[in-house]
């Protein structure tokens, strides 16, 4: 006979994987997204992956590694911010009281239009060649005019070419509005696919998700993979897992056609959502790797272009450090998507988590 006391934790268990906590409110912060106080668990432990250990889910990974790990990398910024020299900005007022919109956005262009040096993707290229590692890029795919635009994806062909021939992968960073509008995801998935033939992935910009919509839109468009579902302000475990893992969908009782890789650690969580100095937030790093690896998991961070150089760059440096010593399996998202397809890893947790379905 079944205990009421197993039961429940099946029925936790189910509740905590499809987020019900955040489903059944609509509170929601100034970008849309959902606070980590909401979810009905501890962000901080990855209790369904826990579960799915108990339950005899013990997955491998290629050349014998025990766990994995996805770095990650946000183009928000390749171009310094702001208009360059006295000159362009006094142009740039006539237009606008002359109400010359076109020409005003053009030289807002013109004057965005400078490399930044501490931007530059070969920081990281660089950094990741020395320690034989791969990873991901998203790149955003705006229009001048565009909330938080800084280049033309057309512009960045020459850092997404960069990318790839260092064996590395890009895919689409959708704009602020992206992630529940079909038709601006669909521009900027047209801007990006000429630049990206073999587009798979996705992360939206600010972290901006729908647990309602998103993932659905996602799936319609093509995508193979997100790479958004994460808390902003808190690490951990937004649905309690650190495997990659398909989306239920309550509406159509059936699980979508996409793979989520949960984030995990996201470098502006640590330093200015948390404010935490280097080595307090060394300390969650290697805490939550610690607990992703005793899973068998996949380790997910985000550190930006734009923190590569002072103290914060020294900081990933460290991180990289850290995490070869552990022997991860550190790879690109698609990498780590083939690998778990060609294994029946999402199967086999899918089987072990519809047993939770059913008894709740």
């Amino acid at each position: 006979m079944i205990s009421k006391e197993h039961t429940q934790i099946k029925m936790d268990i189910w509740s905590i994987f499809t987020a019900e906590g955040e489903r059944s409110s609509s509170v929601r912060d100034q970008y849309g997204r959902s606070p980590h106080l909401l979810a009905n668990h501890s962000p901080a432990i990855p209790s369904v992956s826990n579960y799915l250990t108990q339950q005899g889910f013990k997955p491998e990974y290629p050349e014998g590694k025990e766990w994995g790990v996805l770095l990650s990398h946000d183009v928000d910024w390749l171009n310094y911010v702001g208009l360059s020299g006295r000159n362009l900005m006094v142009r740039q007022a006539k237009r606008l009281l002359k109400g010359q919109v076109s020409d005003f956005l053009k030289g807002w262009v013109e004057g965005k239009n400078r490399r930044a040096a501490e931007y530059r993707l070969e920081l990281l290229l660089e950094a990741h060649e020395k320690r034989n590692i791969h990873s991901s890029y998203f790149f955003l795919a705006l229009e001048a005019g565009d909330e938080d635009f800084n280049y033309l994806i057309e512009d960045a062909q020459g850092d997404v070419k960069m990318v790839l021939e260092a064996g590395s992968e890009a895919g689409l960073h959708g704009g602020h509005a992206a992630y529940n509008s079909v038709e601006i995801l669909s521009r900027e998935l047209n801007r990006i696919r000429p630049h990206v033939p073999e587009l798979r992935g996705y992360r939206n910009h600010y972290l901006r998700f729908d647990i309602h919509q998103s993932w659905n839109l996602l799936a319609e468009a093509g995508f193979e993979y997100d790479a958004t579902f994460g808390f902003a302000g808190f690490p951990g475990f937004r649905n309690g897992m650190c495997h990659p893992f398909r989306p239920f969908d309550p509406k159509t009782s059936k699980y979508l056609d996409i793979v989520e890789f949960p984030l995990h650690v996201m470098d502006v969580s640590l330093f200015n959502y948390l404010g935490l100095a280097p080595d307090a937030a060394f300390e969650v790093v290697r805490s939550f790797a610690h607990k992703v690896k005793a899973q068998n998991g996949v380790f997910s961070i985000l550190w930006h272009n734009n923190y590569l150089t002072g103290e914060w760059g020294a900081f990933y440096l460290k991180v990289l450090d850290f995490l070869t010593r552990q022997e991860a399996y550190i790879s690109t998202h698609s990498q780590m998507l083939d690998w778990w397809k060609a294994q029946g890893y999402i199967d086999q947790m899918e089987n072990i988590l519809n047993e939770t379905r059913t008894e709740s």
